[in-house]
């Protein structure tokens, strides 16, 4: 029986996509948009993360910077200009080429307070 649910494990991994270490919520600004047609890297300066957990599963304060998020299958960049504010959902995946993943993006009101450095 075990020897069978070892297969089906192993069996299940073959040519799965990565899977998310964790996932986070966060403000910013869009800082810049995606160059061309065929590029989904969106730029974000986000606010303070403090429960951000790096490479290790450490729990360490990201400070708020600038950074690159490879903007998912179903996330429309149509309604949003650089300069806008806006809440964003994203999926930390280590082991993939390009570790921050954008899965949801939402404008805020233009007066809203962002603290960012």
């Amino acid at each position: 029986m075990q020897r069978a649910l070892f297969l089906v494990a192993m069996l299940g991994c073959g040519g799965a996509k990565p899977q998310p270490a964790e996932h986070y919520t966060v403000r910013g600004e869009i800082a810049t948009m995606p160059a061309g047609a065929s590029s989904k890297e969106i730029e974000i300066h986000h606010e303070a993360i403090p429960a951000f957990k790096n490479e290790q599963g450490k729990v360490k304060t990201m400070d708020s910077m600038q950074m690159p998020f490879a903007v998912q299958p179903g996330v429309s960049l149509a309604a949003f200009q650089v300069g806008d504010k806006v809440t964003f959902d994203f999926d930390v995946v280590w082991d993939d080429k390009a570790p921050l993943h954008l899965t949801k993006l939402e404008k805020l009101p233009p007066e809203t307070t962002l603290t960012l450095q």
